[in-house]
C-alpha cells in the first residue's frame, strides 16, 4: 500500500511541477487551466495514516479511484499559440511574432519608396576628354547633364517674307541709339533676304537723317549706298543739303557721284519728277554734268536721245519755277541739252 501511495504522490508532484513550469513560460495560456486545480483533498488522502490493516486490495483500489475523481479540471477551450523559432532559437509569443511581421513589412515599404527614380549628378574631372556620342553634354560648374540626342526636326516649307514680323520702330530706335556697323549689317540683311521691302527699308534710313548722333546719320549714308535706287538717291540728296559735318558731306558727295554716269540718265528722271525739292536740285545738277560730258565727245544712242528729250521737257517747266535755285540750275542744264539735241538735228 505504501508503495502505491509513494508512486502516486511522486506522479502528482511531477505533474504539479510541470504545470507550474508551463504556467511560468506561458502564463496567458496555461494559467486558467491550473487556476482551479484542487489537489488538497488528494494530498490529505495520501497523507492520511493507513490505520486499518485489514483493508483489502479491492478497498485500496476504490480509495485510489475516489481520490482521482476528486481532482477537477476546468473545461476550457484553449487555442494552441503559434510559435516560431527565430535565428537565435528562442521561442516567441504570437503577439511578438505579429509585431515583428509588421516591422518587416514597414521596412519593405521604405525600401520600395527609396527605389523611385532620382536625378543622378556626376562630377566631371576633365570635360575635354569626356565622350560625346548619342548625347549632349552641358558642363556647368563641374556638373554633367546627359540627355538623349534630339531627333532633327524636318524643316517646314519656306514661307514668303512676312513684313509684320519685323518691328520697324525697333530698328529705327536701335540704329539711332546704337549706331554701329554691325547693327546696320543686320538691318541690311533683312532687306536683302526680303523680310522687308524697299519702302520700309529706306523709311527707317530716312528717319536717321535728322538724328542728333553723327554716327546715326553716317549709317543713313552707308545704308543708302548699297544699290542705286530713287529712294536711296532721295536720302543722299537730303543729307547733302542738310548736313553740316564736313566728313559726312564728303562721304555723301562721293556716293552721289556714282549716278554721274550716262547709264543712269534714265534713272534720274524719277527723282527729277519727285515732289522732294532736294531730289530735284541734285538730279538737275547731275543731269547738267552728264550733258556737259556728252557734248561733242561721243555719238548719242537712241536711248540717250529719248531720255534727253523727256528731261528737256521737265526742265522747261522748272525754268519758270518759283524756287530761284531750281530755276537757275534747270536753265543751265536745259541750255546744254538743247545744244546736244540741236547738233543731232
Amino acid at each position: 500500500m505504501k508503495k502505491w501511495v509513494l508512486i502516486l504522490t511522486t506522479t502528482i508532484l511531477m505533474g504539479h511541477l510541470l504545470a507550474y513550469g508551463l504556467k511560468k513560460l506561458m502564463p496567458e495560456t496555461m494559467g486558467p487551466i491550473f487556476e482551479n486545480l484542487n489537489v488538497n483533498k488528494l494530498v490529505q488522502l495520501l497523507e492520511r495514516k493507513d490505520s486499518d490493516k485489514n483493508i483489502t486490495d479491492e478497498a485500496d483500489r476504490k480509495n485510489k479511484k475516489l481520490a482521482l475523481n476528486q481532482i477537477s479540471f476546468p473545461k476550457t477551450t484553449v487555442q494552441t499559440p503559434l510559435v516560431k523559432k527565430d535565428k537565435k532559437s528562442k521561442l516567441v509569443t504570437a503577439k511578438e511574432e505579429e509585431k515583428r511581421r509588421r516591422k518587416k513589412r514597414k521596412k519593405k515599404e521604405e525600401k520600395a519608396a527609396d527605389k523611385k527614380p532620382t536625378l543622378s549628378v556626376v562630377k566631371v574631372a576633365d570635360t575635354k576628354t569626356s565622350p560625346k556620342k548619342n548625347f549632349e553634354e552641358d558642363v556647368v560648374t563641374g556638373i554633367l547633364i546627359s540627355t538623349v540626342e534630339k531627333k532633327k526636326e524636318e524643316k517646314p516649307a519656306e514661307e514668303k517674307p512676312n513684313e509684320d514680323k519685323v518691328d520697324l520702330k525697333y530698328w529705327a530706335k536701335l540704329l539711332n541709339e546704337v549706331p554701329t556697323t554691325d547693327n546696320l549689317k543686320k538691318f541690311v540683311g533683312l532687306y536683302k533676304s526680303r523680310k522687308i521691302n524697299s519702302k520700309n527699308y529706306y523709311s527707317v534710313l530716312s528717319s536717321l537723317i535728322s538724328s542728333s548722333h553723327k554716327d546715326a546719320r553716317r549709317l543713313a549714308v552707308l545704308g543708302s549706298s548699297i544699290e542705286p535706287s530713287p529712294l536711296a538717291f532721295e536720302i543722299l540728296a537730303n543729307i547733302k543739303h542738310t548736313e553740316t559735318e564736313t566728313e559726312l558731306l564728303t562721304l555723301t558727295n562721293a556716293r552721289l557721284q556714282v549716278f554721274k554716269d550716262v547709264k543712269y540718265l534714265e534713272f534720274l528722271i524719277q527723282p527729277l519728277r519727285s515732289n522732294d525739292l532736294f531730289s530735284k536740285l541734285e538730279a538737275t545738277a547731275l543731269i547738267g554734268q552728264i550733258a556737259t560730258s556728252l557734248n561733242g565727245e561721243q555719238a548719242l544712242t537712241g536711248e540717250v536721245q529719248r531720255s534727253l528729250n523727256v528731261i528737256a521737257s521737265i526742265l522747261k517747266a522748272y525754268s519758270q519755277n518759283s524756287n530761284a535755285q531750281l530755276q537757275s540750275i534747270s536753265g543751265q542744264a536745259l541750255t546744254v541739252i538743247t545744244r546736244l539735241l540741236g547738233n543731232i538735228a
